[in-house]
């Protein structure tokens, strides 16, 4: 006699009351259409927005804390895969002479900020934000790659390109902004991945390589 929502809801108690008290909501801007490799999408109504905001309402009556990611992508983004959601590459092709970066920035701060908006309208205000999930190459392929992707190492994932850490930065920043006005007491995090790899293929020298690199790289670009 439960509805779809009260089964969820009894399931997040259930962790709760267990001793979970955190939980990782990620956002995908338009699931629903497969990919090019048909192996990154997600299917339609899931990781949208409606489930999202759904999903955190319900964490937040289950006492749990919440970690608020951006995937800003219509697709699931990796280390290797950061595909430009499909509204915000239109505004790119539109641009009229504005620069790629300048677009995307002002893209993530709107849907950022809209999204927050509507999250507060719930009471929810996440304890993390994160912009962007495992961005080690960057994010927003080919505009805001964080090292340079030459044509003999192009991929139909990983178009060519170049590191663009002042587009990192920018993007970065329009998004932090966005998350403040709403919410100031949200931590916002940057995501990375491979810290397993990075063990393994490192050993005693994991403490300098992907993390020390990448945030050294955010600083000097003046990333906040």
């Amino acid at each position: 006699t439960l509805s779809r929502e009260e089964k969820a809801q009894n399931v997040l108690n259930y962790l709760a009351a267990n001793g979970m008290n955190f939980v990782r909501i990620r956002l995908t801007n338009n699931p629903g259409q497969p990919d090019r490799s048909k192996t990154y999408y997600l299917p339609e109504g899931y990781q949208d927005e409606s489930d999202c905001l759904q999903l955190a309402r319900m964490a937040k009556a289950a006492g749990m804390d919440i970690q608020f990611t951006f995937n800003w992508s219509d697709y699931w983004s990796n280390g290797t895969r950061q595909d430009v959601p499909a509204d915000w590459l239109q505004a790119v092709m539109n641009a009229n002479g504005r620069k790629a970066a300048d677009v995307l920035a002002d893209c993530a701060y709107n849907y950022t900020k809209k999204v927050m908006q509507n999250l507060a309208a719930l009471d929810v205000y996440p304890a993390y934000v994160s912009l962007g999930n495992e961005t080690n190459g960057g994010f927003l392929f080919p505009y805001a790659y964080a090292y340079d992707v030459p044509a003999a190492e192009a991929t139909t994932d990983m178009p060519q390109g170049y590191k663009n850490w002042a587009a990192i930065a920018q993007i970065v920043n329009a998004g932090y902004k966005a998350v403040k006005e709403v919410s100031p007491n949200s931590q916002v995090v940057v995501h990375l991945a491979d810290n397993t790899y990075d063990v393994v293929d490192k050993a005693d020298h994991v403490d300098w390589w992907v993390y020390a690199w990448y945030f050294d790289e955010l600083t000097k670009a003046g990333a906040k």
